[in-house]
């Protein structure tokens, strides 16, 4: 093991239903990550005392100094939400306000993300001049970027994985300027924070290779475990290492939901079973009583035959 000498800074916005999602995912980033120490911290509002109490438990024995700041929901009042997002999906926004302000820089990591490898290297790379760092969007890209009318040649990025120029976002007032782009294009946004964060720095931020940040939406591409050949921004043919999985999406893309078919679910749910909340019962598992019910159907229909 490498000598702890720095530290970096983590922040994750976190509700009550994925607070084991958060151990999971702190988990695997400490199992590829013990050269340095880890300041993290979680933004959140409605999570239980309970669930804070495993969480600060969980990470803090896996060696990070966890900080719980508690956001005030009601500022977020009227944001559109949908599917199997809740308003935490915003709190991104008010990151650069809610963190320490002596901090500079922040890498932020959605809830359902996996570390599988080193990230050290991305906590040097040079955003002095950008108010961020993340990766292009797999999912439909071009058609995200007509809805908003971001103009070419500016890409649309997935806000699931970004290191954070907070002093630039400091600067650039991102949390009202956030709500006055909610106001004027409430109609338009699909995405939630993703498409303010777009719609207000789609000129402003810097391409991370797509191993900082590969969703199902890459599976595509030539891969041999977590080994991956791609094609970069500049066209260029390159094979690297997948540092971050992230499991976008809902329903049977998590992996938390039993039908989950995604390659990379047992890394998460063997990090799961590392956790305080180890045994939590996945989604779309039938219970004991339907279990039951359909034990004695079974039986009553061989008796039948």
């Amino acid at each position: 093991m490498g000598s702890k000498q720095h530290r970096n800074s983590i922040v994750c916005c976190c509700d009550s239903s994925y607070a084991p999602h958060l151990a999971a995912s702190m988990t695997t980033l400490a199992e590829h990550n013990n050269a340095c120490l880890y300041d993290v911290y979680v933004l959140s509002s409605d999570v239980k005392a309970r669930s804070i109490k495993r969480l600060r438990a969980c990470l803090s024995g896996l060696g990070f100094n966890v900080h719980f700041l508690q956001v005030d929901a009601s500022a977020f009042e009227g944001y559109p939400i949908s599917g199997h997002i809740s308003m935490a999906a915003y709190y991104r926004l008010v990151i650069p306000d809610e963190l320490p302000q002596h901090l500079s820089r922040v890498l932020y990591l959605d809830c359902d993300t996996c570390i599988t490898s080193s990230i050290e290297s991305l906590f040097g790379v040079d955003i002095s001049r950008y108010a961020l760092a993340a990766v292009e969007s797999s999912d439909n890209p071009e058609f995200d970027r007509n809805r908003l009318s971001i103009p070419c040649p500016h890409k649309y990025f997935n806000s699931g994985v970004m290191l954070m120029n907070l002093e630039y976002l400091r600067l650039a007032k991102l949390s009202s300027r956030s709500r006055d782009f909610v106001v004027a294009n409430k109609d338009l946004i699909i995405w939630w924070d993703q498409d303010v964060l777009n719609g207000l720095f789609y000129d402003q931020w810097f391409e991370l290779d797509m191993t900082w940040n590969f969703t199902h939406s890459h599976s595509c591409l030539t891969r041999d475990g977590l080994s991956l050949t791609y094609v970069n921004s500049r066209g260029e043919t390159r094979s690297d290492i997948i540092k971050v999985v992230h499991f976008t999406g809902g329903g049977f893309s998590k992996p938390w939901n039993i039908n989950c078919k995604s390659p990379f679910t047992s890394i998460y749910r063997e990090a799961l079973a590392k956790t305080s909340f180890k045994g939590l019962r996945l989604e779309g598992t039938p219970s004991i009583l339907s279990r039951i019910v359909n034990k004695l159907r079974r039986i009553f229909t061989l008796q039948k035959k």
